[in-house]
């Protein structure tokens, strides 16, 4: 954009008062521009979004930039950076002017609620530009430096700042850091933010101090409810065992995510034993610990009293159909539970055959994934006539399960009436199931995307999902990457109808 075109839009911004949403990218804007075009939009009457990308926007570029945006205008109610683009929601102008009755600090104090700078590079020290912010924003309550590397400079920076982060609830720290100062020092300083609900350190390398402190934190956080050390390593096995232990103790959490945590067998169990007080509990996250058949077990013990779970992810633990059966039972009682992940295990016929009695008594069920994992044909079956009582679902993951004969499967979706996102990958499932979604696709009015790459579909089965297609309004692509279709008939096919897609991505 030239500089003539900056200032006319500029200008005619001005006039815009219905203004609702600026979406500008890759046009040269600098700074300054993007600072004038913050201050011009201060009062509106309308909640407004604005979006912009620039390749300079990263870095302590990112940080200066947001600390100028929030200066300029009080009424920014969110400001996220994340990459190269900068995104900012403005509040409708409420027209208050301070009074004689307003304290200083009011007077002079911001509206925003959320910060964020996500994946721009940031490092500790260009964090500093940010405090006199911070000093001014009573009401933030979401602070997410994700995969940065802030490392012990902006540790000790947050620390510096967080008593003046009176209303902040959720501090997100996502990160590859090598460092183990930072979950250290953040441990200690977060004993000087009571508010706060949510934390989340994946992937942060952690000591054993680091997790005795850390867990002795929580325990004093009174309003703690969910945390997050998915990823987490760099404790030793008795670091992870106090690590587990502590947690244990923390009677308020809600939501646990220990994914792939560096954890061993007897932290795994102790883990599961610890969870027994947490009546709580909504949320769980252990995807990718390898938990023994005797992690597993004692996890089952537990699960009937946790009859407010909503969510399990129990992904890739090498569950077989013995511990499968007794989990699938004992979820029985968890009668709010609204997603269940069992991918990448073990289970098979007799497991399969369980889900189809207990499944349909989960009645507030919206996501199903049960992928990779050896269902084979009578277990579909199974899976097929439990399907037939969900029609709550909005997600089905059934990739890889051990079978092409999915016929059954394709025609249950006919009473899953608000699936919006369907999986059949990976089945090597032919022309007949093809044929069979054509016919059940229109009564899914509600479904935007249909996975089928890596089967056996031919251009008959694709000629008759494109004809269906016409009835599908809402769904936005049909995958079919990988099936038996010669180029020319996909390159025919994709002219007609541009939902079918036969790449990669």
């Amino acid at each position: 954009m030239q500089r003539e075109g900056l200032f006319a839009l500029q200008n005619s911004l001005t006039a815009l008062s219905s203004l609702h949403t600026l979406d500008i990218r890759n046009n040269g804007l600098n700074v300054q521009v993007i600072e004038d075009l913050v201050k011009q939009l201060r009062c509106g009457h309308v909640q407004r979004y604005i979006s912009i990308e620039e390749t300079w926007i990263t870095a302590e570029a990112a940080v200066n930039l947001v600390s100028c945006c929030l200066n300029l205008n009080p009424n920014i109610h969110t400001i996220r950076v994340n990459h190269t683009t900068v995104h900012i929601t403005l509040e409708k102008c409420t027209n208050h002017t301070p009074t004689s009755g307003d304290s200083a600090d009011m007077a002079g104090s911001l509206s925003t609620v959320t910060i964020s700078l996500v994946d721009c590079a940031v490092q500790g020290h260009h964090l500093v530009s940010l405090q006199t912010v911070f000093q001014r924003c009573p009401l933030l309550q979401d602070l997410d430096l994700s995969h940065n590397s802030i490392g012990r400079v902006g540790a000790e920076f947050l620390c510096s700042v967080l008593p003046s982060l009176v209303s902040l609830r959720k501090l997100c720290l996502e990160s590859k850091e090598t460092s183990e100062d930072v979950v250290l020092l953040l441990a200690e300083g977060l004993l000087q933010a009571k508010s706060i609900e949510s934390l989340n350190f994946s992937g942060h390398v952690i000591s054993d101090r680091g997790a005795v402190v850390l867990t002795r934190t929580l325990q004093n956080l009174p309003n703690i409810r969910t945390i997050n050390l998915s990823l987490c390593s760099g404790w030793t096995a008795a670091g992870a065992l106090d690590l587990v232990k502590g947690l244990g103790q923390c009677l308020s959490l809600e939501g646990i995510s220990l994914d792939s945590a560096q954890l061993d067998q007897k932290s795994t169990v102790s883990l599961a034993q610890g969870l027994h007080a947490m009546t709580s509990l909504k949320r769980l996250k252990l995807e990718g610990m390898r938990m023994s058949d005797k992690g597993v077990e004692e996890l089952i013990k537990h699960l009937p009293t946790w009859t407010g779970l909503r969510k399990i992810s129990l992904s890739d633990n090498y569950i077989g159909d013995q511990a499968g059966e007794r989990l699938v039972q004992a979820l029985a009682n968890c009668t709010e539970l609204e997603v269940l992940h069992l991918s990448r295990n073990k289970l098979s016929l007799a497991c399969a055959a369980k889900m189809g009695r207990v499944l349909p008594t989960l009645t507030h069920l919206r996501v199903l994934d049960l992928s990779e994992n050896p269902i084979g044909r009578e277990g579909s079956v199974s899976i097929s006539n439990a399907l037939i009582f969900m029609k709550y679902l909005t997600k089905i993951h059934l990739t890889s399960i051990g079978t092409s004969e999915l016929t059954g499967l394709a025609a249950s979706l006919a009473y899953c009436v608000c699936a919006e996102d369907v999986s059949f990958a990976w089945n090597g499932c032919g022309d007949d199931v093809a044929v069979k979604l054509s016919e059940v696709l229109p009564q899914c009015q509600k479904l935007r995307r249909l996975d089928l790459e890596s089967n056996s579909i031919s251009t008959t089965g694709a000629e008759a999902l494109a004809r269906s297609l016409q009835s599908c309004p809402s769904l936005e692509v049909i995958r079919l990457w990988r099936n038996s279709i010669s180029t020319c008939d996909a390159q025919r096919l994709r002219q007609r109808e541009k939902r079918l897609n036969f790449f990669s991505t």
